[in-house]
């Protein structure tokens, strides 16, 4: 993803100097659109055969890591979809905004691992790891960079993120559902 992706900083910040907005806001929308299908696509496919890969490579009594594999593919799959947001906020030097959310994330997702250790032990860890990145990936950051570029948040959250991740994800589980389950 970051291959994929990773042009998209210089792109914005060479758009925020010659004060091309318009031109932003399309990166913007193709970014997210790109990086929402291609992380429902990792992630479903990591979802439906997890459980076998666990089982085929490391046996039977390790299925229990497959909790922790949802719940950490789940924070994946939000980080990995706002890799557009981010490369907007660093191309248009918003870099404070960036290091804030990430600063209170990383305390929240200490404290809650440290927390929920003790009640469901490893898979507390990642869920741990998951509640705030949700919350601040999926909430916080899109609302502030969509204000910042002037895209409303029903088109993004409808439009771009949810289109995106519900077509991809009818893509991927569809033929899933009609062939591929029976196979292992």
């Amino acid at each position: 993803m970051i291959a994929l992706l990773g042009m998209l900083a210089p792109w914005f910040g060479r758009l925020f100097g010659s004060r091309d907005y318009g031109a932003i806001r399309q990166v913007l929308e193709f970014g997210t659109r790109v990086s929402v299908s291609v992380a429902t696509a990792i992630t479903c496919l990591l979802l439906l055969y997890g459980r076998q890969f666990i089982e085929a490579w490391m046996g039977k009594n390790y299925l229990d890591a497959y909790w922790v594999l949802f719940f950490l593919v789940s924070a994946a799959f939000f980080e990995v979809s706002q890799f557009p947001s981010m490369s907007y906020l660093y191309g248009v030097s918003r870099l404070r905004f960036l290091a804030y959310i990430t600063l209170v994330e990383a305390g929240l997702n200490v404290a809650l691992s440290l927390y929920l250790v003790r009640i469901i032990g490893i898979a507390g860890v990642a869920l741990g790891t998951t509640i705030p990145c949700l919350a601040i990936r999926l909430f916080v950051q899109p609302v502030y960079v969509c204000r910042h570029a002037g895209i409303s948040l029903r088109h993004y959250y409808v439009a771009l993120f949810g289109r995106a991740m519900f077509a991809t994800a009818l893509g991927v589980l569809l033929p899933w559902a009609l062939l591929f389950r029976w196979i292992s």
